[in-house]
């Protein structure tokens, strides 16, 4: 979990008050309500051209838990990687 809060958090790294919500979302036990958590903040970060995929997942919730992070963390990775790619487009306006 840590490393899905930390992979998370990464979107908005000077936002510690976001942090602090994350984390406070996923204190205690991990539970079958924790992918649908994941899904809900995932989805304040991803473009809305994944939203639907998104969707499809938490009607298929819950998920053996293996298959679901490994998948979740697959998810998240290409969204960083794509916020990344385009953040210089968006200060710059181009």
């Amino acid at each position: 979990m840590d490393e899905l809060i930390e992979a998370l958090c990464r979107f908005v790294p000077r936002r510690t008050d976001i942090h602090d919500q994350i984390k406070k979302d996923f204190e205690g036990e991990v539970d079958w309500d924790t992918q649908i958590k994941l899904l809900d903040w995932i989805e304040k970060f991803q473009a809305p051209i994944y939203d639907s995929v998104t969707r499809d997942w938490k009607k298929k919730c819950p998920e053996p838990v293996g298959q679901f992070l490994k998948k979740y963390y697959e998810h998240v990775e290409k969204m960083y990687k794509q916020v990344k790619e385009y953040k210089p487009t968006i200060k710059t306006g181009r």
